[in-house]
């Protein structure tokens, strides 16, 4: 409770003798601090000077500090035992993540909670000498972890070797949760340019139905592995899977069906579906179906300027609308569902050397009618429909184009 202040009477040297005044002097104001307080202080000094502020504050009429000072004394000494309390905490906290884990126990520990033993443990024998390997139990007398660990302690250095190693598998799907993990996975197949994947409830089962567009747009799913032109890449990819798949010193397996020999006689369907299925979740089925590619329909008129032939220039200009690799209607340039600008079109021809002007009178979906795109310049096909343009094999799957040539010269 604060004291009650005494009056003192007071009167004035030039006023009248008889008159005065009773004077108060009532204590200073408190300093103001507000809350303020930094939680963000973390060593020696935030702590020193976050309490000597609070001492400040709570005796503002003391203005003289000194290091010599009991107060001050105690205040250090309070923020050393905070300051190393501190630093603990943060060595604690950072062994328990991968990236940040100082110790070799901790950092193994860790990695053997995400599978990261066996990549770690080949990376850095790759970086010990004959000699090490068979002091640290890399020969095989000890298990790997336990030789990991001795390694590490070792020689910390080789713990970033271990680390980058030990995460390089994180983000390698094991099994499918999502259709968006279905569709990552199933991107990487060689033969694979779109997949459109969804899921049905089909008698009380649960369907990954995908829809799946090729590279090779004339073949489809059933077709035999030894059919595709890049049938080498899908038999690389398939052991490749099969061996990420198929446990650790197993002999057999149904996935180990699938070798060099074999795998040619599969169709791609049978290689696919004996590559996800595993993967899936119990009690759930793999549908794959061909997607539907909507062949093109587009009539054009050429100008070519004087000095170039019009053979040549028909020529590329058929290339530009062709199905190869790097052209306009390359089969990874057109998903489900993408739409073909006419600008788009127009631009790709006039970048065609010798072509002055081009003039393109129709353009619609093959077989479609009512679907013209030349006054709005945007040729829509539908969700579950890629667009395609092989004027090599006119068809109404693969497009047709009317071509007229002007100008240049005869040959």
């Amino acid at each position: 409770m604060a004291n009650r202040p005494v009056a003192e009477l007071e009167f004035l040297p030039d006023g009248c003798p008889d008159c005065g005044r009773r004077r108060v002097l009532l204590p200073s104001d408190p300093v103001v601090v507000p809350d303020d307080f930094d939680w963000s202080v973390r060593d020696f000094e935030g702590f020193r000077r976050v309490m000597l502020e609070d001492l400040a504050a709570a005796d503002p009429e003391r203005q003289r500090w000194t290091e010599a000072d009991v107060e001050t004394v105690l205040v250090e000494v309070l923020a050393a035992g905070l300051d190393r309390a501190s630093h603990a905490l943060d060595t604690v906290f950072a062994e328990r993540f991968v990236a940040t884990a100082r110790m070799p126990r901790s950092l193994v520990l860790l990695l053997k909670l995400i599978d990261g033993i066996d990549p770690a443990f080949a990376a850095v024998g790759a970086e010990l000498t004959s000699q090490e390997i068979k002091k640290y139990g890399y020969d095989g007398s000890v298990a790997a972890i336990d030789a990991l660990e001795a390694a590490l302690t070792a020689r910390p250095q080789l713990m970033d070797v271990a680390r980058v190693a030990g995460l390089s598998d994180l983000t390698s799907i094991i099994s499918f949760i999502t259709l968006d993990d279905l569709a990552d996975f199933l991107d990487g197949c060689p033969l694979i340019a779109h997949v459109h994947p969804r899921w049905r409830m089909e008698s009380g089962f649960g369907v990954y139905e995908v829809v799946t567009l090729l590279t090779e747009p004339p073949r489809r799913l059933h077709d035999q592995v030894s059919e595709f032109d890049a049938a080498d890449a899908l038999i690389a990819w398939a052991i490749a899977e099969r061996d990420r798949a198929v446990p650790p010193d197993q002999a057999e397996h149904p996935m180990l069906l699938l070798d060099e020999t074999t795998l040619p006689d599969f169709t791609l369907r049978s290689v696919i579906s004996r590559i996800v299925t595993p993967l899936l979740p119990i009690g759930t089925s793999l549908r794959l179906v061909d997607g539907i590619r909507v062949g093109v329909f587009i009539r054009l008129c050429v100008h070519i300027q004087p000095r170039f032939y019009r053979s040549e220039v028909e020529a590329a200009v058929r290339q530009v609308l062709s199905t190869a690799a790097g052209q306009l209607f390359d089969p990874a340039n057109y998903g489900f569902g993408d739409v073909l600008y006419l600008s788009d079109v127009q631009e790709a021809l006039m970048a065609v050397p010798g072509v002055e002007g081009v003039l393109i009178n129709r353009l619609q979906i093959a077989g479609r009618p009512g679907s013209d795109a030349t006054a709005s310049g945007i040729l829509r096909p539908g969700s579950q429909e890629a667009l395609t343009l092989d004027p090599d094999n006119p068809s109404s799957e693969t497009g047709y184009v009317v071509l007229e040539l002007r100008g240049g010269q005869v040959g």
